[in-house]
This record gives C-alpha cells, structure tokens and sequence, in this order.
C-alpha cells in the first residue's frame, strides 16, 4: 500500500519503495510497516539483526539554561544525568545530551498509539510542542529535530558486532549499557546513539543530520551484510514488544 499523501515522508522513502515497503499513517507521516518480509521472516530478521526506519515518526529538542525546568514542568521525567535516556509511561524516549540540552522521542509501538489520546504516536511531543512558547519557556528554544535529524533503530543479537565498523565507541553492554547515550562519529558522520533492550533484545537508535540519511543507511546496510541484516518495517520492531 503506497499512500498517495502530503504527509510527512522520510529521507530515505525512495530507497524503502524501492525495497517494496508497504506505508501507513502513523502521527502525520508515512511509516513503512513492512519491506519485503513476511511477518515471520521479519520477526526473526529483527532478532538477529535489522534495520527499521523511525524518521516519520515525531521527536523534539530543547535546549537552554531553563530547559530541564520547562520540561519538568511538562510532567516529563529526566534523566539524572547527561549522556543517559529515561523512557516516560507511553514509551516516549527523553534522552540527556547535556545538562541543558534534551532529545525526544516518539513511542513507536501499536500499544502505545492506540493509548494516546489523539490516536497517533505523537503523544507527549506534541503536547509539549504545544504548550512551549518563547513567553511561557524561559530560557528555554526549540529545536525542530524532526527536520534536522533522520532517526534509524537497528536491532537484533548481532548489532554489538557490527556496528563497531562504523564506530569507535565501545558498544559492548557492560560498557554501554541500557538507556546509555553517546554522540559520535558514526560512518564518518555525526550521531547520537541511544540504547534501548526490548525483550533480550538490543536496540540502537541512531539520529543523525537529515542531509547524510541516505549516506548513512547505505553504510549500514553494507555493514549489516556480513551478518544477513536486512530492513524490516515498524511492525517487526513491534514484534519485539509482543514477547
């Protein structure tokens, strides 16, 4: 299914039409659900090593001296510190980049869409985008990373192995352990890394300028080769929750 649409359109929806995906709407933006696997070929796909693309899907930044008050404010739990991610009660991920400087992002899974109260994934995003203001915000500025930055999750059992390819940082998981945060060179380019574990399994998020999004996802698909990696669309990714 192929959305004749102005919604919101990743930087690399060529190459996953290419790919054969199948879109859906999903909080404003055309979501893949599937490339090119049956439901169960995805599913042991993921657990080994795929690749899923989250960049229609809303995020947000603030950054100030009053930004972590603001936020509070918005009944958003921190993390106790930078470089360290805390995930809110719909699955919404609010990572530290520094002490002044926070990332969010959207939950992605079918049970956290249908809990919010508009219907979509876009939950606590849009809610805080709503209510920031340069008035209400003191010391507080938004950053609009759903156009700056693309967003990719790679995950499965092999991930630990290939992504220090493309990475100099320890991705090891009693190095870099769940909920940690790094800003990277990845491929060259640079990134922000986010670690989650859903059911067992390890999950990357990688978010990096929009502008080396289709770079940056031709590298990992030449990494994850070696490894029988493939993309896979959201509902493999939601498989993971279903454990």
């Amino acid at each position: 299914m192929t959305i004749e649409n102005h919604h919101r359109r990743s930087f690399v929806h060529p190459l996953l039409e290419q790919a054969g995906a199948e879109f859906a709407e999903i909080a404003g933006g055309n979501v893949a659900l599937n490339v090119g696997n049956d439901e169960s070929a995805a599913a042991d796909i993921i657990r080994r090593m795929g690749l899923v693309d989250l960049s229609p899907l809303p995020r947000i930044g603030y950054k100030g001296v009053g930004a972590p008050q603001w936020l509070r404010q918005q009944s958003l739990q921190l993390p106790l510190q930078a470089n360290s991610a805390v995930t809110q009660t719909d699955g919404t991920l609010v990572a530290a980049l520094s002490a002044q400087e926070h990332l969010l992002l959207s939950p992605y899974t079918v049970a956290a869409i249908s809990a919010t109260s508009v219907g979509d994934a876009s939950g606590i995003c849009q809610r805080v985008e709503n209510a920031w203001s340069l008035d209400s915000a003191a010391q507080c500025y938004q950053l609009p990373r759903a156009d700056s930055h693309c967003w990719f999750a790679v995950c499965g059992s092999s991930v630990g192995e290939m992504l220090p390819k493309l990475c100099g940082v320890d991705l090891r998981p009693h190095v870099f352990a769940d909920n940690a945060v790094a800003q990277t060179s990845l491929a060259r380019v640079n990134a922000i890394i986010i670690r989650q574990t859903i059911a067992n399994t390890a999950v990357f998020h990688l978010l990096t300028d929009s502008a080396s999004a289709e770079y940056l996802w031709r590298c990992l698909l030449d990494a994850m080769a070696e490894f029988d990696g493939a993309v896979v669309g959201l509902n493999a990714l939601q498989s993971l929750h279903n454990d």
